[in-house]
């Protein structure tokens, strides 16, 4: 067998991720940092914040070794797949400082943190997934109880969690 050209190798590295950002041709300015992790040591992190309007971002975070691919292209302001550079598995590291996109896989490990600048009202009515939404266990068929203050739910085990 004759070894993979280098449009193959993108599409194998492209196999089972997600683009961050996500809408094309969106772009992230990529930042890598090396964080501490406890006992383990550190960790190289890959940031990408995505700056959707002057009062609202989007940062994410993940471990440099979930990053299979980051895109930088030739023109910001003219997003094409075709012009521009592409990093497989460990050249990811050269796009720190640049804008681009991330293609990170799909069961990563995100931190994601949200800045937005809102009304007091406005955030007053806004709330993440909670403990005991349909979005933490939107498989199971019984709401959430409460229990002391937490929420509680039952999963498909019979096994409450409580949160």
């Amino acid at each position: 067998m004759s070894s993979l050209t280098a449009t193959q190798l993108r599409a194998l590295s492209l196999a089972s991720t997600v683009p961050v950002p996500a809408t094309f041709p969106e772009l992230g300015l990529i930042s890598i940092a090396e964080s501490g992790t406890g006992h383990n040591g550190t960790a190289k992190i890959m940031n990408v914040d995505h700056v959707i309007s002057p009062r609202l971002k989007i940062a994410r975070s993940f471990f440099i070794e979930d990053v299979s691919a980051v895109f930088l292209p030739e023109n910001t302001n003219d997003v094409d797949f075709n012009r521009g550079t592409w990093l497989l598995e460990s050249e990811v590291s050269n796009a720190d400082g640049k804008l681009g996109i991330a293609y990170v896989r799909e069961d990563a490990r995100v931190l994601m943190q949200v800045e937005v600048g809102m009304t007091a009202a406005e955030s007053a009515e806004y709330y993440p997934p909670l403990p005991g939404d349909r979005s933490v266990d939107h498989y199971s068929l019984n709401g959430p109880s409460i229990e002391r203050g937490r929420a509680c739910y039952a999963s498909k085990r019979d096994v409450r969690a409580c949160y």
